[in-house]
């Protein structure tokens, strides 16, 4: 739908989402502007996260997860907020690019994960960290030192398949007490 305050549809679509698309999710992977339209809660602190992430519980979505989150307090790190309905959350080192697609690798792999680890959140989210983060580094690798343009920052996705296939988890979920 969009990011960084920016619409990729048209704005007459999103009460759409809202009444007809919502309903028959099971799993939602918005980022931070993205839930923000859906649920008409401005987030500025963690507990708005959450309000919205319950928002969308009340709608019968399942699974939530909240991409790339930035919170104020901790500007060199993004946040993973999930709910299913455990509630989970998973901080991210901040890495010095803006990168196009990985919020749709995320959903990919969050989706993919889910169903390989029998809807296992805490363990999908930490596999989908991992797999992220080192397809990340290795484009922000291949990217140093060149022209920056969209071909030197497309996703090193083929070069990343071990990563892929076989995530080396270095970041842990923690499980928020209320769930």
């Amino acid at each position: 739908m969009g990011d960084n305050g920016k619409l990729y549809v048209p704005k007459e679509l999103i009460p759409i989402y809202q009444q007809f698309i919502l309903p028959i999710a099971t799993i939602l992977t918005p980022n931070l502007f993205e839930i923000e339209l859906l649920t008409d809660i401005k987030i500025t602190r963690e507990e708005d996260i959450w309000e919205a992430i319950a928002a969308l519980h009340s709608k019968g979505i399942e699974t939530v997860c909240v991409s790339s989150a930035e919170l104020p307090a901790c500007a060199d790190k993004l946040y993973i907020f999930a709910s299913a309905p455990v509630k989970l959350k998973l901080q991210i080192p901040k890495l010095p690019a803006s990168f196009t697609g990985s919020g749709d690798l995320f959903s990919a792999l969050t989706l993919c994960l889910m169903q390989q680890t029998g809807s296992d959140l805490k363990l999908s989210l930490e596999k989908t960290v991992a797999t992220l983060q080192a397809v990340l580094k290795r484009t922000l690798e291949f990217a140093k030192g060149k022209e920056v343009n969209p071909r030197n920052m497309e996703l090193r996705l083929i070069q990343s398949r071990d990563d892929i296939l076989n995530p080396k988890v270095l970041l842990t979920a923690t499980v928020i007490d209320g769930s």
